[in-house]
């Protein structure tokens, strides 16, 4: 597992993401009805076109060897549901994040504790290579847009969402996807 500092999390964020700069106990009290909030984070490379992130699960996790995006629950230790972002990005693949440039959505589910959401982001990252923690995830990859199609993604949804990413990235990058991310 890539090693953990108690330093604060040094990172931007947009003025629009301010509303999630808040304790997670925050959203909770706001969402009654949540047990669980969790996150997603997508680290786009900066080429044009653009590539994602994505993680193989352990063949003795849920979703066994599925793709997905780094991500995870919220911990007491987070300050902010945006602190979250920056310590599953680590602690799933050794990356840094610099920047948290633009919340994707979210969705909400029923799992194991309850009913939970999800937000999804875009984030940047700083140099540095993948490295991921073999009890959770046993291969990385960056795929473009028509290789997500050929992969098992751990969900539908989440495949859906990870589609909805790439639209996003291009427009944001002005349609050919250069100048913003990883």
């Amino acid at each position: 597992m890539p090693d953990m500092t108690d330093q604060p999390p040094r990172y931007t964020y947009p003025p629009t993401l301010s509303t999630l700069a808040i304790p997670p106990a925050t959203l909770f009290s706001r969402n009654s009805h949540l047990a669980t909030l969790a996150i997603g984070a997508y680290i786009f490379t900066p080429s044009s076109p653009p590539q994602l992130l994505l993680l193989r699960r352990s063949p003795t996790d849920s979703f066994p060897n599925r793709w997905e995006v780094p991500g995870g629950g919220t911990e007491p230790s987070d300050a902010t549901l945006l602190d979250t972002v920056v310590r599953e990005v680590r602690e799933e693949t050794g990356l840094s994040v610099v920047a948290i440039t633009a919340e994707l959505g979210w969705v909400e589910f029923v799992g194991r504790r309850g009913r939970g959401r999800k937000y999804d982001f875009v984030v940047e990252v700083g140099e540095g290579e993948v490295k991921t923690n073999p009890e959770e995830h046993t291969a990385w990859r960056w795929c473009g847009v028509e290789e997500v199609g050929g992969l098992e993604i751990t969900t539908e949804g989440h495949r859906e969402a990870v589609r909805r990413a790439f639209e996003r990235i291009q427009a944001i990058r002005g349609g050919d996807g250069a100048g913003v991310g990883g």
